[in-house]
C-alpha cells in the first residue's frame, strides 16, 4: 500500500534531520506563516517545522487572491 507522505510530514522529516546533523532550526520570522491561510490545519507537531520551512523557502504555498498562502499540509508532497 502507498500512501505516499504529506507535506506537513514532510517539513517534519527535514526540520528533524537538520536538527539531528547539528543545524540551527530556530525560527527568527514567522511573516509568511501568519499569512498562511490553512494554519489551522496544520497539526500540532509540524507548526515549528512548518515555521520554520517557511522561512527557509522550502514550503512556499499558493497564494489566494494575492494576499493569503495556502501551504495544504495534509497534501501529498
Amino acid at each position: 500500500m502507498n500512501l505516499g507522505i504529506t507535506r506537513e510530514q514532510m517539513v517534519t522529516l527535514f526540520y528533524n534531520t537538520a536538527a539531528k546533523f547539528g543545524a540551527d532550526t530556530s525560527v527568527t520570522s514567522t511573516y509568511k506563516f501568519d499569512k498562511t491561510y490553512d494554519a489551522d490545519k496544520i497539526r500540532d507537531y509540524a507548526v515549528e517545522p512548518m515555521k520554520w520551512a517557511m522561512q527557509h523557502s522550502i514550503i512556499s504555498g499558493a497564494g489566494v487572491n494575492g494576499k493569503e498562502i495556502v501551504v495544504d499540509p495534509w497534501g501529498t508532497a
